[in-house]
């Protein structure tokens, strides 16, 4: 039996490509998350770490540093709520890059089918054809009867 091509082949191809390239994508956006909160964690660990440092000083009756450790932390405060509002537009990006994703699979889904709805309209044609060549050879074989010769 000869294969015929499936004629959007390469259009498939082009979408799994691109379903993969956007997986990819939202791979790195998932890194990006989990260094951003990493990095959320670390900052939210020294403020307690300051916070307790301040607190032995103060403990211990030093009063004149507590306006830097204040002023340390705040900034720290500060990196803890820019990193959660990156944190935060990164899961916005992740959405969105999750909805491109579903869009992607559904298009090479699509595809898919019409792929596989070409490959069994054709062996159905392929079977007519045979079946048509069998019929014309058994007409071949057993010859023109008598009673056709007649006409």
């Amino acid at each position: 039996m000869v294969k015929r091509e499936f004629s959007l082949e390469k259009v498939l191809r082009v979408r799994e490509v691109f379903l993969d390239k956007e997986r990819n994508h939202l791979s790195r956006l998932n890194m990006n998350k989990r260094t951003l909160e990493e990095k959320l964690s670390s900052v939210n660990k020294m403020i307690d770490v300051k916070s307790a440092e301040m607190n032995n000083l103060i403990n211990e009756g030093q009063f004149g540093i507590n306006d830097i450790y204040n002023k340390y932390i705040a900034v720290l405060q500060n990196d803890a709520n820019s990193v959660s509002k990156d944190i935060a537009s990164v899961d916005n990006l992740i959405d969105l890059q999750q909805l491109k994703i579903n869009k992607a699979y559904q298009d090479l889904k699509v595809m898919e089918k019409l792929k596989e709805k070409h490959k069994i309209e054709y062996q159905a044609y392929i079977m007519a054809k045979e079946a048509r060549e069998n019929d014309e050879l058994n007409i071949l074989r057993k010859g023109v009867s008598d009673e056709d010769r007649l006409y």
